[in-house]
């Protein structure tokens, strides 16, 4: 350990993948609130158009904008970052995003800095090739452990020597990796381990939200082939339809006729919401509902933020990448039978390479159904 954090200590996490990652960087900002920050210090530099819903999450003091493919965009985030720095006696930029443009821009920070004369910045990246990028852009570099699921991947930059719980961090996700008993988080069945308190995503906004007599339907995926079936999502809405829920069909406004076919299609108790609230009222949707089914999306992740019970579809993808429901009142169903062709990317794909979506369609209503009674047994719901 360094000491305690400075009162003058101010962080940013530079994230900007698609919102389900950075959804997945949430257990790391409180993390850093939790045992780094002494007061409310911490900032996140994001994908456009996602500024709206982090600020409502109540964990950063300043949210920046990026526009991918905009040059200017860049330059006017690292001007708003170090006006916030200004004061701060400690900069430190914790980069979980593995990108060269990522990379780049960190090592412009550290450079710009030197060179002003505003004091020394600090930046915590993953370790690349030697020599490489990483190398000059980050200060300190920390393994990136493909073993482990996403958010404790990112919790592993908190092993950085500069931070006060840098020993505690190293502890924590040793005894982490040693109790999975198979990669990405898994028990030694298979099935999905419970989440460690340290590293929940869970939100206090989201998760103290009252439950209602609604089941939650998310369709979509910006990858096609992560898309369950739509006979399957109007199964399981007409299922619990009969016993008397009330079914919100969710998405993006691209998704708006593909949730509007499922609603229709379950019948009176099924609206869509597709495309007409916004994405902070969507995560309050899903934090009422009693259980939300789910594809290997950013809807997986905003369920989490409520530990909402959650089942999730897994065709293309494979919990082996460590993107699973960070949930632990959660299921991921994965094909019954063996596919040499799974997985077909790290993404999925728009189209099945071997046209038969094969991975999905075996992915049956019943089989979903009845993970949503073993989770009700299993917490007692």
């Amino acid at each position: 350990m360094t000491g305690s954090p400075s009162s003058t200590r101010k962080i940013a996490i530079l994230q900007t993948a698609f919102l389900g990652d950075t959804l997945l960087s949430i257990p790391i900002a409180q993390a850093l609130n939790a045992y780094e920050l002494p007061s409310r210090s911490l900032a996140l530099i994001c994908r456009k158009g996602l500024r709206e819903f982090f600020e409502a999450t109540g964990l950063f003091d300043l949210v920046i904008e990026i526009e991918k493919g905009d040059a200017g965009s860049y330059g006017r985030a690292m001007k708003d970052l170090e006006h916030w720095w200004k004061d701060s006696s400690q900069k430190i930029l914790v980069s979980p995003h593995e990108s060269p443009r990522s990379k780049m821009w960190a090592l412009k920070l550290r450079m710009r800095a030197l060179f002003s004369g505003r004091g020394r910045v600090q930046t915590i990246g993953y370790r690349g090739v030697p020599g490489g990028l990483s190398t000059f852009a980050y200060s300190f570099e920390i393994t990136r452990p493909l073993q482990l699921p996403e958010p404790v991947r990112q919790l592993t930059l908190l092993q950085a020597p500069i931070f006060v719980d840098s020993a505690a961090w190293q502890l924590r996700i040793q005894e982490f990796s040693e109790q999975q008993g198979m990669s990405g988080g898994r028990n030694r069945d298979g099935s999905l381990g419970s989440v460690p308190e340290w590293a929940s995503m869970k939100i206090p906004a989201f998760a103290s939200t009252k439950r209602e007599r609604l089941v939650t339907l998310a369709p979509g995926s910006v990858w096609k082939t992560k898309q369950w079936t739509e006979e399957g999502f109007i199964e399981v809405g007409r299922e619990f339809s009969a016993k008397g829920y009330r079914i919100s069909v969710i998405g993006s406004k691209e998704e708006a006729s593909l949730c509007e076919r499922i609603a229709e299609a379950i019948g009176s108790q099924a609206t869509s919401k597709a495309g007409r609230i916004s994405l902070v009222d969507t995560t309050r949707e899903i934090a009422k509902s009693e259980y939300a089914f789910v594809n290997d999306s950013g809807a997986m992740h905003l369920a989490s933020l409520a530990g909402t019970p959650t089942i999730a579809f897994f065709g293309p993808t494979v919990l082996d990448f460590g993107y699973r429901p960070w949930n632990s009142r959660a299921r991921a169903l994965e094909p019954t039978v063996p596919l040499s062709c799974r997985p077909c990317g790290l993404h999925g794909a728009n189209v099945c390479p071997i046209g038969t979506h094969a991975c999905m369609k075996s992915i049956s209503a019943v089989n979903a159904i009845a993970e949503a009674g073993s989770i009700a047994s299993t917490f007692n719901l």
